[in-house]
């Protein structure tokens, strides 16, 4: 880290109660180089949510491994303990906990099925900064937590972070994060433009036509890997450390929003897909955006509505389609 990261270093790690932080360009870059660092010259099965940003296949992938998608439940968007299970028996030695939309998932749970030392389990925090399942806090439960401070997140400034217990790995996952290297600011734009346009294309695809027809996003991520090689910039470490110091306001306004789309949602017919405190778990929720679903819409349909909320001026997204 440079001399401007230790302001950052300190404020995260205090946050999280890790001791060790690792600047990243990108979160997903991220996830790349622990894996890598963990795969060693080895074969690895990573299991993950199937309702997940490309980033995080794509870092996958690019750490050498193989994915392995797990199914979600419809009322949080969260992986059941069915599905890691049946993951683990399957071969996957590592895990890729995600905190869909800021709903907490039981990372705890996760680490006893994926058990130390044999297995890692990747804590990814990216939408759920400050989430809370009923052990502990989103991204702290893992061998490594998973933060990202980019476009869209709670603390938008750029960049994220890894954060571990453990030294070793910590110092293990910053050579594999430096084996990667950075890619130019025009290659990352160009794989970000390449994949827009083709997913615009299979989704227009798929609402003409059979809702179940998958050939048209068949190589959407090929050359994709250089959008994740994105180089830390220093000058964001002071910005998100002073924006984590007001994050507990700024937490607590999200979760009043949540709950106001919650009454407007249920009036339309609309299901939030988690979005608030869970009786059964105690978990407690750090709203991303405000996720819904609506029970019975195709992808036309749901289009159609989407295109009419837009119309409004509301920043509306149907991105992760297996979770719609």
């Amino acid at each position: 880290m440079s001399v401007a990261d230790g302001p950052f270093a300190d404020a995260l790690g205090a946050f999280t109660g890790l001791e060790h932080v690792v600047p990243v360009g990108r979160a997903s870059l991220g996830i790349a180089a622990v894996l890598l660092a963990f795969r060693g010259q080895g074969t690895l099965k990573v299991a993950v949510s199937a309702a997940v940003c490309q980033d995080v296949i794509a870092a996958v992938l690019l750490a050498g491994a193989s994915p392995l998608l797990c199914d979600v439940e419809l009322e949080t968007g969260l992986v059941p303990s069915s599905e890691w299970i049946r993951a683990r028996a399957a071969g996957a030695r590592a895990a890729i906990v995600v905190h869909l939309y800021g709903n907490a998932a039981e990372t705890s749970e996760v680490r006893r099925i994926f058990a130390a030392p044999d297995c890692l389990v990747l804590d990814d925090a990216a939408q759920a900064l400050g989430a809370r399942s009923s052990t502990g806090l989103a991204g702290a439960e893992g061998d490594v937590g998973i933060y990202s401070f980019g476009p869209t997140k709670h603390i938008e400034v750029g960049g994220g972070a890894l954060c571990f217990s453990d030294a070793g790995l910590a110092a293990e996952s910053r050579v594999a994060l430096a084996s990667l290297g950075v890619s130019p600011t025009s290659e990352v734009e160009a794989a970000q433009q390449r994949f827009r346009s083709g997913l615009n294309l299979a989704r227009e695809t798929l609402r003409a036509g059979p809702q179940t027809e998958i050939r048209p996003f068949a190589g959407l991520l090929t050359g994709y890997e250089a959008a994740l090689r994105v180089e830390w910039r220093p000058e964001w470490g002071p910005l998100i450390a002073r924006a984590l110091r007001a994050f507990p306001e700024a937490l607590e306004r999200r979760r009043e929003t949540a709950e106001a789309w919650g009454e407007i949602a249920l009036a339309a017919g609309l299901v939030p897909v988690g979005m608030g405190l869970s009786p059964a778990t105690r978990s407690v929720c750090a709203p991303w955006r405000f996720a819904c679903r609506l029970p019975g819409a195709d992808w036309a349909s749901q289009h159609v509505v989407g295109e009419r909320l837009r119309s409004t001026g509301l920043n509306v997204s149907h991105w992760y389609l297996p979770g719609h």
